[in-house]
């Protein structure tokens, strides 16, 4: 990077640092020509992904990680204009050689996702449960937050209410995924395991895309060992939850088990996969029939030449 592009960078991050400090909650709150300013910046990168000005770029995160918030009021314009953000923070997220930069992107944009979700509920009814509504509220809150220990927590608690079927969860079931679904994307090991258990809590819901997911990020490479492997305990979660409907799944299920075993390089994910694989055979009993000589082999195989499990 050269002396000069150095210098334009800090010039600029000195320059938005100084009208931070001087207008303080007045430039916060002076939203409509903030968020003007905040897209310039984040669209200009997102044309420039290989650009390293990553200075006034962050404190534009920054900025915008405050609006998200509830504290601040923010018109329906604001709204859409920050809604069109997703696309350009998406091309930074895959373009940028700085992983900060792109972690940053990413949350963001799931946290922007989120919040389009969440506004789409249309109200909550429990046939007079109050309590229900009031904890539902709640949770809903926490998950616009962009504080990611008040978001992973939200995800916990709307994993219970899926596990107890609560009815005013159930209603709103289709939002509440795609919700889901944008947090598994996370780089975050605690949002990424609290949305993916909280995922199989409605595997009765979508069975398919549930395992088309979890068996994708058990393959997923840039996941560490003990998120793949976690996953598979989700894995074992959904063949429970779904038993009666595994014949038509058990294949795909098998597969991805097997595929673990024979071709993984860690001890960690072999084991996990053959304790999912023993799960998979209980559970399924007589439907592991079709699959009975590659699970010998592979059996066969561990016993004789990797010691390590014995």
């Amino acid at each position: 990077v050269s002396y000069t592009t150095v210098q334009a960078s800090l010039r600029k991050g000195l320059l938005l640092d100084q009208l931070c400090q001087r207008f303080g909650q007045k430039l916060l709150k002076n939203t409509t020509q903030t968020i003007e300013l905040l897209k310039l910046i984040i669209r200009q990168r997102a044309d420039q992904p290989e650009v390293e000005e990553d200075e006034l770029l962050l404190i534009s995160f920054g900025i915008l990680s405050t609006y998200l918030r509830d504290e601040i009021q923010l018109t329906e314009e604001d709204e859409v204009e920050i809604k069109s953000l997703l696309e350009p923070l998406n091309r930074i997220m895959e373009g940028t050689p700085s992983q900060q930069v792109q972690n940053m992107a990413n949350d963001l944009r799931i946290c922007i996702a989120t919040k389009v979700n969440v506004d789409s509920l249309d109200g909550f009814s429990a046939g007079g449960n109050k309590s229900a509504v009031s904890s539902l509220v709640d949770i809903i809150s926490d998950l616009r937050d962009p504080l990611i220990p008040s978001r992973a927590h939200a995800i916990v608690q709307l994993g219970k209410k899926f596990a107890a079927r609560d009815p005013v969860v159930i209603e709103h079931v289709e939002v509440l995924q795609r919700i889901l679904f944008d947090n598994i994307s996370h780089n975050d090991t605690y949002i990424f395991l609290a949305a993916i258990k909280c995922l199989a809590q409605i595997s009765w819901h979508d069975t398919q895309t549930v395992l088309d997911v979890v068996t994708r990020e058990i393959a997923n490479t840039s996941r560490n060992q003990d998120d793949r492997a976690k996953c598979m305990e989700v894995l074992v979660n959904v063949i429970r939850i779904t038993h009666e409907m595994l014949p038509h799944f058990e294949t795909q299920i098998f597969n991805c088990l097997l595929g673990c075993v024979t071709s993984q390089n860690s001890e960690m994910l072999r084991a996990s996969s053959l304790v999912c694989l023993g799960q998979l055979c209980e559970t399924c009993k007589h439907g592991t029939l079709s699959h009975i000589q590659e699970i010998t082999e592979v059996c066969e195989f561990t016993i004789l030449e990797d010691s390590s499990l014995l």
